[in-house]
């Protein structure tokens, strides 16, 4: 799959408007500096936040075990950028499943546009 079928399915899957989501991605890309990382059939769009401080958003069309191994990859590529501490929503108990059994504490967001946060070193 490509990212932007990937996107595009997991949009509709949640119930959402798949056009504004990519729109809404190609925005962060062009104007926010993310970066959209793919593994497998899972996309990660990477959003700086400020220094070492990202926001992560997976869109995903992988099974459990694939995804656990997509969300490793995007873990080890979000610490290359030195963002070490990450938040995102909790729009997919499966990414937070995927998240803990890489070993990734997460916890309750103390930024009020996100529902958690997780710190990956650093």
């Amino acid at each position: 799959m490509k990212p932007s079928e990937i996107i595009v399915s997991d949009t509709q899957r949640l119930g959402l408007n798949p056009e504004e989501i990519l729109s809404s991605v190609q925005d962060a890309v062009q104007n926010q500096g993310a970066v959209l990382v793919r593994k497998n059939n899972s996309v990660l769009m990477l959003i700086p936040i400020q220094e070492n401080v990202a926001e992560w958003v997976v869109f995903t069309q992988d099974d459990d075990a694939t995804l656990e191994a997509s969300v490793g990859f995007f873990i080890n590529e979000t610490m290359k950028t030195d963002a070490y501490t990450i938040y995102g929503d909790a729009v997919n108990d499966r990414v937070l499943r995927a998240m803990d059994a890489n070993g990734v504490q997460i916890y309750q967001s103390d930024r009020p546009d996100y529902d958690w946060m997780a710190m990956l070193g650093g």
